[in-house]
C-alpha cells in the first residue's frame, strides 16, 4: 500500500471549473506540460544571479501551482517571487527554490501515476 503523501490538491481547481473533469485533466495536462521549462528558467535566473528572470519564472508558475499544488508548495512560488522582487537570491531563497523545484518534480510524478491510474493519459 502506497502510503506517500499527495502533494496535489484538486479542491481550489475543482472549484474553479465547477467540477468538469474534462477541464481538469486538460489542466493537469498543461501543467505536467508546461511547468518544467518554467522551473528551468526559474534554476537558469538563480544561475545567472538575475532576479528579474527568478521574479518572472516564480510569478509564470504561481497561478498554476496554487491550483494544483499543496499550499506549502504554492507558498515556497510567492517566497520566491517576492524575494526575487526584492532583489533578494541570497541562501535562503536558493534553498527554497531548490525544495520548490524538487516538490514540482514530486507532484509532476504524481500527477502522471495518477493520470495513468484513471486511464487520463491515453486522453491527452
Amino acid at each position: 500500500m502506497n502510503t506517500e503523501e499527495l502533494l496535489y490538491d484538486f479542491a481550489k481547481l475543482e472549484k474553479l471549473c465547477d467540477n468538469d473533469t474534462k477541464f481538469i485533466n486538460r489542466m493537469l495536462q498543461l501543467f505536467i506540460r508546461d511547468t518544467p521549462p518554467q522551473v528551468e528558467k526559474l534554476k537558469n535566473g538563480l544561475a545567472l544571479n538575475d532576479a528579474e528572470i527568478v521574479r518572472f519564472a516564480a510569478h509564470r508558475l504561481k497561478p498554476s501551482v496554487e491550483n494544483i499544488c499543496c499550499k506549502s508548495i504554492a507558498n515556497e512560488a510567492i517566497i520566491i517571487e517576492k524575494e526575487a522582487e526584492k532583489n533578494n537570491l541570497d541562501e535562503h531563497v536558493r534553498s527554497v527554490a531548490f525544495n520548490f523545484e524538487k516538490h514540482i518534480e514530486k507532484v509532476i510524478e504524481q500527477l502522471i501515476q495518477k493520470m495513468e491510474n484513471d486511464n487520463l493519459l491515453a486522453s491527452a
